[in-house]
């Protein structure tokens, strides 16, 4: 009787492990897609693309560059102070 039972038990493992192997396959074949859908949309030329089409984005000049210690110091409570720290 103690026999049937653990050969029955292990019967239910090994269709557990059969089940939990074949779900794994299935993510991994799901990740695999997901990682090749994820590559193709970071594109650097469609990056590019939605980029000029979607922000209105300009080239930096010059003039916009400026050291840290020319700009206005903000207090806590985010007034600009007129006396830097």
């Amino acid at each position: 009787m103690g026999l049937y039972h653990v050969k029955y038990r292990v019967q239910g493992l090994e269709h557990q492990l059969t089940a939990a192997r074949s779900a794994l396959e299935t993510e991994q074949a799901a990740i695999h897609v997901l990682e090749a859908e994820w590559a193709y949309l970071n594109r650097p030329e469609r990056l590019q693309a939605l980029a000029e089409r979607h922000l209105a984005m300009t080239p930096v000049t010059a003039g916009q560059i400026v050291d840290l210690d020319r700009l206005p110091y903000r207090g806590r409570d985010g007034d600009a102070a007129a006396v830097t720290p």
